[in-house]
């Protein structure tokens, strides 16, 4: 039992192979971890997340050493980084020793780390990763004795797991969250087969969907799960995600706030993308000249400024693009993720022109990070100086920026095809040119929960474009929180998102993007969500007003993380099936 336990709720044990912000599982985990210890559990949270200070829920931090000759577990260090609030339980985060490696699904860049993804690692190298996660669970089982454990991801952790979980006679559930099956299993065959046998072995499967039900059915097959599968969608923080009065008064408050959060982070975070790096990006579409042969060189261009900044961190302009926000005068349009081909970003500016030909005051504010940054700002320069040959070679090619083996944009692709095709092509770039389209566009980099809270109460609906499945909607249900009505792909575990939103007098929120399970054709994505946001913008306050309270009440109804975290609790310890 941890020091300051409360003796009378179990320890519990969530397992992440990764950090605690900025992407779905991370801050899933996060909050998990919070609404347990604010409920009295003691909880162990194993995990690589660097600056644990950041966040109050942990106590205490492990750092393991093992040696890779012997496999033995030591305590390489064991820091005291906070006291336990009263009535509260206490958390410690274990930190295994994975020597360097660190398999992921989406590539990105980990400071220290060799980050190579999951599908195709050599099997040695897996294995080695395995064992390393495998030793530091025997190690926390037999110092904490947990009740039971939530393993995060269906696959690679939970085939290491399993079998060290069931010697000790410990109930565990897997988390499904949605990425380790469209990025892993699915394009790496070997993987399939290890995963499944661990599930079957699990007292519950978590998933956050229907959706994600159904492919984890579809790629594992119906005997790993059976009748342990349960819904529990992620939760969604209510205190910190809520609305604001929407008189001028009220919303300078809150724009001042949000200036103020920027300011902080970024004296944390001085060395983001800066200027220098907007200025380089404007050369190199500048340099393209219309010249088909000319754009050759631009990916290549982009490719060595990405690499020039660090990009997990909020952006060096972040602060004056939040001061020239106006939302008193500003029709704002929010996204919030990674920047990357199957988040669907480079939609959403191609959909501007459209939309700005009827709402002009309309500005779209991205909260991200990702390879394809330098990218998407060279997409809205090249559209602004209407540069057919830079647009064209984005879209077939911009994707090469995300390292992940596919150059084009299909649905960018398919977009520009059919507009020049029907001759509309002119108009669309004339719109784009008049209206400045680059000027609409403000960029904050890798932000928190303290800038989002701030800012999407400030907004007038928010963006989910993905091209490809998600397991949840979580940025759009925080922001539908917030009375921040969102627009989202009609397709996966957004539409089971969506079909919350949308409960008792929201309109319909999403649109075709095509491809991805939905029913249309990739053609008219960038149209279909040209008009869901102009129909979006279109409703007079009165109504917006309507159904951003409606909106935030349907959100609260459903997803309250305390009321969650009781549930996985009881999935993971066994005490639902007991029950």
């Amino acid at each position: 039992m941890l020091p300051d336990s409360n003796p009378s709720l179990p320890t519990l044990c969530i397992w992440h192979g990764y950090l605690l912000g900025a992407t779905g599982s991370n801050i899933y985990t996060h909050h998990l971890v919070e609404s347990w210890v604010r409920a009295g559990h003691d909880v162990v949270l194993s995990c690589q997340e660097p600056d644990p200070t950041r966040h109050p829920s942990i106590h205490e931090v492990v750092r393991l050493a093992r040696d890779s000759a012997t496999g033995s577990v030591t305590v390489a260090s064991r820091d005291q980084i906070r006291t336990r609030e009263a009535g509260h339980g206490r958390c410690t985060m274990v930190v295994p020793d994975i020597h360097g490696l660190l398999p992921v699904y989406v590539l990105d860049r980990y400071d220290g780390y060799e980050v190579v993804r999951v599908p195709g690692l050599e099997p040695e190298r897996l294995a080695a990763y395995l064992g390393d996660h495998a030793a530091a669970m025997q190690w926390v089982v037999d110092e904490f004795q947990p009740a039971g454990v939530l393993i995060n991801h269906a696959s690679p952790l939970p085939a290491a797991l399993a079998p060290v979980l069931d010697a000790a006679g410990v109930p565990f559930a897997v988390k499904v969250h949605g990425s380790e099956l469209e990025y892993a299993l699915v394009e790496d065959a070997s993987l399939i087969g290890p995963a499944a046998d661990a599930l079957a072995r699990a007292a519950s499967v978590l998933v956050g969907s229907d959706h994600i039900e159904r492919r984890t059915r579809e790629l594992l097959g119906n005997e790993a799960v059976d009748d342990r599968v349960s819904t529990v969608p992620p939760g969604v923080d209510l205190d910190r995600f809520h609305p604001i009065d929407r008189d001028d008064a009220s919303r300078a408050r809150a724009h001042a706030r949000l200036i103020a959060e920027v300011e902080a982070r970024i004296e944390l975070a001085p060395d983001g993308r800066g200027q220098d790096a907007r200025d380089r990006t404007r050369e190199l579409v500048t340099a393209v000249g219309h010249d088909p042969d000319a754009a050759l060189g631009l990916i290549e261009g982009l490719r060595a400024l990405h690499g020039s900044y660090e990009e997990r961190q909020i952006e060096g302009t972040a602060v004056a693009a939040a001061r020239e926000l106006r939302p008193a005068d500003r029709a704002l349009i929010v996204f919030v993720g990674k920047l990357i081909p199957q988040k669907g970003v480079h939609l959403l500016l191609a959909a501007m022109p459209f939309v700005l030909e009827v709402h002009p005051t309309a500005q779209v504010v991205v909260a991200g990070f990702g390879p394809l940054r330098d990218g998407l700002e060279a997409q809205l320069v090249a559209m602004a100086c209407q540069d057919m040959a830079a647009i064209d070679a984005l879209a077939d090619h911009m994707g090469a920026l995300s390292g992940e083996g596919q150059d084009d944009l299909p649905h960018l692709r398919a977009f520009l095809d059919d507009a020049r095709e029907r001759g509309q092509l002119d108009a669309w770039l004339a719109a784009a040119r008049e209206h400045q389209v680059d000027q609409h566009m403000s960029w904050l980099g890798l932000v928190d929960h303290g800038v989002l809270a701030e800012l999407c109460p400030l907004a007038e609906t928010s963006v989910v474009p993905s091209v490809l499945a998600e397991a949840f909607g979580m940025v759009a249900a925080e922001a539908a929180a917030t009375g921040c009505v969102p627009i989202v792909s009609d397709h996966s575990g957004l539409a089971d998102a969506a079909s919350v939103i949308e409960l008792d007098g929201v309109a319909p929120v999403r649109f075709d993007v095509g491809g991805a399970g939905a029913v249309g054709d990739i053609t008219g994505a960038v149209r279909n969500l040209a008009d869901a946001l102009i129909a979006r913008l279109s409703y007079d306050t009165a109504e917006r007003e309507r159904q951003a309270a409606a909106a935030r009440a349907n959100v609260a109804r459903v997803w309250s993380w305390d009321a969650l975290s009781i549930e996985v609790a009881e999935l993971m310890t066994g005490a639902a099936a007991r029950a």
